[in-house]
């Protein structure tokens, strides 16, 4: 079986637990029509990358109505025995975002799919897809501080996953950052947890995310790295 590692987190990436959801909502509307975002996370049993995309074909991203959403990613995890299992992962989904004063929610659906270069004697190996479904909320809280959360399901590999993260703008430079991640799936459940900073500079947003991670075995570092831009 393998480890129930970082390398386990990442697939609530199907189901888009990381990608734009990492920053708050900015304070001003803007008429952008989609977003663009890359990102990295690393931990001592996995090492993957990702991006993303975000659009919005019937109006700007800070207003209600249409959205597609599609994401990439690739790289390796370690099994018990120490090998290495390279893996991608992706979905398309569709949904509709929704307004209410300070708060937000967008449903989606779609279809997502995972390969694990791995033996058939593993759990997880071979390229398998599935149907996918994701919840996305905010609530703006005051005019610098977000509360945001997610929760999704594939039926690839039976995923739930779950995301709460608070972020506060100190300036409109600087921020921090925190949340708590999970996923259960055929191979158990995993955790994740961490604080970091936000930036914005000439209109890219960043977050630098460090903290914990770990299952019913193991505890060990985690760390994550995001950017994304609005055009």
């Amino acid at each position: 079986m393998p480890r129930k590692c970082w390398g386990a987190l990442h697939a609530a990436f199907i189901i888009a637990v990381l990608g734009p959801g990492i920053f708050a909502s900015r304070a001003k509307a803007d008429d952008s029509l989609h977003e663009l975002f890359f990102g990295t996370d690393v931990s001592v049993t996995s090492r993957f990358v990702y991006s993303g995309a975000i659009a919005a074909p019937m109006g700007g991203l800070d207003q209600p109505g249409l959205r597609i959403r599609a994401y990439g990613g690739t790289g390796e995890y370690k099994l018990d025995d120490g090998t290495w299992v390279d893996k991608q992962s992706g979905h398309l989904l569709a949904g509709w975002a929704h307004w209410q004063g300070d708060l937000g929610l967008t449903i989606y659906a779609g279809v997502a799919a995972e390969r694990h270069d791995a033996p058939t004697t593993q759990s997880k190996h071979g390229t398998k897809t599935g149907a996918a479904v994701l919840a996305e909320g905010w609530w703006r809280a005051d005019p610098r501080t977000v509360v945001s959360a997610t929760a999704g399901y594939a039926d690839v590999y039976e995923t739930l996953s779950g995301r709460i993260g608070v972020t506060h703008e100190i300036t409109e430079r600087w921020g921090v950052i925190a949340e708590l991640r999970g996923i259960d799936d055929i191979d158990g459940p995993y955790w994740a947890a961490g604080a970091g900073i936000t930036a914005h500079v000439r209109g890219i947003d960043a977050a630098v995310i460090a903290g914990a991670s770990g299952d019913d075995d193991d505890t060990g570092f985690s760390l994550r790295a995001e950017i994304k831009s609005r055009r």
